[in-house]
């Protein structure tokens, strides 16, 4: 008995050579392990090959002259003469296809470059400078100027004066004159002048202050 170890590579592939003939007993055998497959098995014979009574034989035979399987002999692979004949008796031959190979997977290396760099530098600056000055200037103006004169002229004038003379009364002349009449003041009103000064008066109290809680 002969036993090929894969050695769970399904890739892998095993070559015998014989430099003149190949021979097997009757009843051998060649078991496939561990992942190994028959399309992956080659023998290579310099002349000729004969394979025993209902022995079980693994690979492809390549000989150069000819090849001679006997009864019940059974095969997992291919006969192949280049000179000679291939000579069966009551053989079974299964030549299956090699399944399909499937690459390792590879090792996923991942480098994490896991290296944080956390700027916390508020630059968030408060400037709290007031800006606003109100400025309040007074333009209202009142002006209260008396503009009503009395003027006190006689009317009459020492030519329009009468002089009496009594007949019959010697005596010197009596002169009577009729003359003109003072201003009279009673009427007059005080009370717009005294109200446009205490106007002007709280104007100047109220602009003082706004002035001095600006400062």
């Amino acid at each position: 008995a002969l036993t090929l170890d894969g050695e769970n590579n399904p890739a892998a592939v095993f070559i015998f050579q014989a430099g003149s003939t190949l021979t097997t007993s009757s009843a051998s055998s060649v078991t496939l392990i561990n992942g190994a497959q028959p399309c992956n098995v080659f023998w290579q014979v310099g002349s000729s090959a004969t394979f025993g009574t209902n022995s079980q034989f693994v690979g492809h035979v390549l000989a150069l002259t000819s090849i001679t399987a006997t009864t019940g002999a059974t095969f997992q692979g291919q006969l192949l003469a280049r000179n000679g004949a291939v000579t069966l008796d009551t053989n079974t031959f299964v030549n299956d296809r090699c399944a399909a190979v499937v690459s390792p997977t590879p090792t996923a290396s991942a480098i994490v470059s896991a290296t944080p760099t956390v700027s916390a530098t508020p630059t968030a600056t408060s400037s709290a400078t007031p800006s606003a000055t109100p400025v309040v200037t007074p333009t209202a103006t009142a002006s209260s100027t008396p503009s009503s004169t009395r003027s006190a002229s006689p009317v009459s004038s020492p030519s329009s004066a009468t002089t009496a003379k009594p007949a019959g009364t010697p005596g010197p002349e009596a002169t009577t004159e009729t003359g003109g009449q003072l201003p009279n003041t009673d009427s007059v009103n005080l009370y717009g002048p005294l109200a446009a000064g205490a106007f002007l008066l709280a104007l100047g109290c109220a602009v003082y202050l706004i002035r001095r809680r600006v400062s």
